[in-house]
């Protein structure tokens, strides 16, 4: 009975406790820049090259071909690289959530100009964490997939190198 508990723990959580609370502490991190990215935005008005391609690049608002897509692919491939390397399905959804959700953490509240913007963490969260969810369960999958197909590769060469070892020495 503990032995499904255990799976199913790992499954939720991650294998190991240290890469989940790596995890755990890189999304906190991630959302942090693109708080910081957003805000820096509005203070230079739209006109900072960078700061606003680097806002382009983590927006969460389109499929494949647009330009958007590229916010697409983070959630996916965050969340499927720690379901490769430690399995857990909560930290692979915030790892891959939190970019897209730091960057639109801030909310204009005026139509007319951009002076008034102010933290609005509930709004960043309805405006990302439902198509976040899905493709972060996605990239999840992935790299579960992934990490499945390595760890049978890896057990059905087990068998080969010990029946090799056996015979060269026999």
């Amino acid at each position: 009975m503990s032995l499904g508990s255990d799976r199913f723990t790992d499954l939720l959580l991650g294998e190991k406790w240290s890469r989940t609370r790596q995890a755990f502490i890189l999304a906190v991190g991630f959302a942090i820049v693109g708080v910081v990215l957003e805000y820096a935005l509005f203070l230079t008005k739209f006109e900072g090259g960078v700061i606003e391609t680097l806002h382009e690049v983590f927006l969460l608002d389109g499929y494949l071909p647009s330009w958007h897509a590229t916010g697409m692919l983070f959630v996916i491939g965050l969340a499927a690289l720690h379901a490769y390397l430690n399995e857990g399905y909560l930290p692979s959804i915030l790892l891959g959530w939190s970019p897209v959700y730091g960057n639109v953490s801030w909310t204009i509240g005026s139509p007319t100009a951009i002076e008034n913007y102010y933290l609005d963490p509930v709004a960043a969260f309805e405006r990302t964490f439902p198509e976040a969810l899905v493709l972060a369960s996605l990239g999840f999958v992935i790299g579960l997939s992934l990490r499945w197909i390595r760890k049978r590769r890896e057990t059905d060469a087990m068998p080969q190198s010990d029946s090799d070892n056996l015979q060269s020495t026999g």
